[in-house]
């Protein structure tokens, strides 16, 4: 079942009533998106994101271990401890530490870390060394 939203006419700037589809029906029919307006498509990617931002929270908490969890070891740690656990500036972290799925917004203004979070984040982004291959020197010419 399709949403009603309201628009406003370009031709007659009276609203009319149109119906939106659902993220469910855009997904199950991706060509659906061609026919809405942009208010419509906005209105979408705003709860895809907020979706997207859910399940990305759920799957880091899903990838907790339970000997952490027992431990208490999962502790939530401030800008300053994050990143210097990561070895990056204070300003990379607040640019970058949401939308990689690290940060915890506790209230206005304080921001905090999960240490499991961190600990996933970095275990999924080793990578592997690989020695390089030793040039031979060239023979001497005589």
């Amino acid at each position: 079942m399709w949403m009603k939203s309201r628009c406003c006419s370009p031709q007659s700037g009276m609203a009319t009533t149109r119906n939106t589809p659902t993220l469910d029906e855009v997904a199950d029919d991706p060509t659906l998106a061609r026919e809405l307006p942009s208010t419509a498509i906005a209105a979408l990617l705003a709860k895809c994101a907020a979706l997207q931002s859910a399940l990305a929270a759920a799957l880091l908490d899903s990838r907790q271990t339970p000997q952490n969890a027992a431990d208490g070891e999962d502790r939530l740690l401030t800008v300053d401890e994050a990143a210097a656990k990561l070895s990056v500036t204070r300003e990379w972290l607040y640019r970058r530490g949401k939308r990689l799925g690290l940060a915890v917004k506790l209230s206005d203004g304080t921001l905090r870390f999960s240490s499991v979070a961190l600990e996933a984040y970095i275990n999924g982004n080793k990578v592997p060394v690989i020695p390089l291959a030793r040039r031979r020197k060239a023979a001497p010419t005589t």
